[in-house]
């Protein structure tokens, strides 16, 4: 049913192994369009119906190119058939009905017409639409934190103001919105938002013995920063020794001197 191509024996491992779910993941330009083409033309040589398989992509390109070469590919085995294949001509004219209808889609798109068709599992209004305008999108999020932000100001929440502290000046509170608005958008960035904020605070907690250098924030994302931090110092002060030396400019070289890690 297609062309013949050498594949790498992951892309054959792919194409051919069935009865399972697959992920292809692998960098612009390699192939995965095709593989995944040749899989679904595979599994319909199998009698698998396009309409039993799920295809989903991150492009609408990708998933129109998929739905093209499989449209291609049917095409051009009708055409090779004989008046003696009924069944067959009958299976690839049903195949090629389907098509059009197939789940060969976006990701989005593909969970969009899922929450659609079952909006009513979920308890949502059937008539909704998607917060694609970022503008927008943007702005209801301010709307809601300055919702949120006036009633915990009422409220007079000691640990709230201590927050309110931390980040703001005598002037405003863009610091604390700044803040908050960074954590919202690393929040949607995760599988489970809410459990991922909720865990936030076990990273800064005290440890039960010794001091702050203990802590797990201290041991897992401060000291492997100020190392950093302090190395490329390190290696920018050899440099500056080395020009001054070179440049007799030796009455600098003891200020120039690099640290040495402890």
């Amino acid at each position: 049913m297609s062309e013949k191509i050498n594949y790498t024996p992951q892309q054959q491992a792919a194409i051919q192994t069935g009865g399972k779910n697959i992920l292809v993941a692998a960098s612009a330009g390699s192939g995965k369009t095709k593989v995944l083409v040749e899989r679904v033309l595979n599994l319909l040589q199998q009698q698998v119906g396009i309409d039993r398989l799920l295809v989903v992509t991150f492009t609408k390109a990708a998933a129109a190119e998929m739905k093209e070469r499989i449209e291609q590919a049917l095409q051009a085995e009708l055409a090779q058939l004989n008046s003696k294949d009924v069944q067959r001509k009958q299976w690839l004219l049903q195949q090629r009905l389907k098509l059009k209808t197939a789940d060969i889609s976006t990701i989005d798109a593909f969970c969009l017409h899922l929450v659609q068709q079952y909006y009513y599992v979920i308890h949502l209004d059937p008539v909704f639409r998607q917060l694609t305008d970022e503008t927008e999108r943007q702005l209801l999020a301010e709307d809601v934190w300055a919702q949120v932000r006036e009633k915990r100001y009422g409220q007079q929440r000691p640990a709230f103001e201590q927050l309110t502290q931390n980040f703001s000046n005598d002037r405003s509170d863009d610091g604390l919105s700044a803040v908050v608005m960074k954590v919202f958008e690393y929040a949607n960035a995760q599988p489970q938002p809410i459990a991922w904020v909720k865990k936030l605070p076990a990273a800064y907690a005290w440890p039960q013995t010794g001091g702050f250098q203990q802590s797990s924030f201290y041991q897992k994302q401060l000291a492997p920063l100020l190392q950093a931090k302090l190395t490329t110092i390190e290696r920018q002060l050899g440099v500056l020794e080395q020009q001054a030396t070179e440049n007799g400019l030796k009455n600098l070289r003891p200020q120039l001197q690099p640290i040495s890690n402890k």
